[in-house]
């Protein structure tokens, strides 16, 4: 399946321990924390190609898991070909894993088989029946966890999350200052492409001192873009110069 030139210049990337040990491949790494190779046209994680190289292609419907958790890991004898199911419940990282541990409700009702509701549409799911039969039973105007009044509503609570808004903006004010910023630039000059919007500076025939600007009184910038009258540059400039020699 694979070439003897693939294959040597596949293990060339890895640090090869014991066969207890790790397998860390020394190459590219995805966002994800996998190591990632192109055996042809496309990419593909490192760990699947190690597991194809040693047992075949990947059988239909299963993924490789890392048994050892390391996703940098090459190792043969750590990857084996399981469900997405397993490999979610396995993971102890996952949401699927840390939910599928629970015993009780958030509101401390056992999940028992008489007091646990799958839904059809996703049987892994759990939810409480208690829960559930206590919600439904509640007043027009329930209250949220922090006792604001929801109105009766089944969303979240508004003023909760404008609060949460608020906190986050505060946190973040600075990112969010600098990413509006280049909203704005990028937007205004996607107007200014198309035409859109045309300077207000451009329509000027004099400059803010009363000099008119005639093509031998000014001084054109930035391609053409920008335009500078020349009798105020030399006074700028003369001014400058005197105050250097008075200082």
């Amino acid at each position: 399946m694979f070439s003897d030139m693939m294959i040597s210049r596949f293990w060339r990337k890895v640090n090869k321990l014991s066969e207890d040990e790790c397998w860390e491949w020394q190459g590219a790494i995805s966002p994800a924390g996998y190591g990632t190779i192109t055996p042809s046209e496309s990419s593909t994680r490192a760990h699947r190609l190690s597991f194809e190289i040693n047992s075949g292609q990947i059988p239909t419907g299963l993924v490789i898991d890392h048994m050892c958790r390391n996703r940098r890991c090459v190792n043969p004898n750590h990857l084996r070909a399981v469900t997405p199911r397993v490999n979610a419940l396995e993971n102890s990282v996952g949401h699927a894993a840390r939910n599928a541990v629970k015993t009780h409700c958030p509101r401390g009702h056992e999940y028992t088989p008489e007091n646990t509701y799958s839904p059809p549409d996703r049987p892994n799911a759990r939810a409480c029946k208690i829960c559930k039969t206590e919600q439904k039973r509640m007043p027009t105007k329930p209250v949220c966890r922090n006792g604001h009044e929801t109105g009766g509503g089944i969303g979240p609570c508004k003023i909760c999350n404008r609060e949460q808004m608020r906190r986050y903006r505060e946190a973040n004010a600075d990112a969010l200052k600098e990413m509006n910023k280049r909203y704005k630039q990028a937007a205004k000059a996607k107007r200014r492409a198309l035409g859109l919007v045309r300077h207000h500076n451009a329509e000027k025939t004099h400059c803010k001192y009363g000099h008119e600007f005639t093509p031998e009184n000014t001084l054109l910038r930035n391609d053409g873009k920008v335009r500078v009258c020349r009798p105020c540059m030399a006074r700028h400039r003369a001014n400058a110069l005197a105050k250097r020699k008075n200082s």
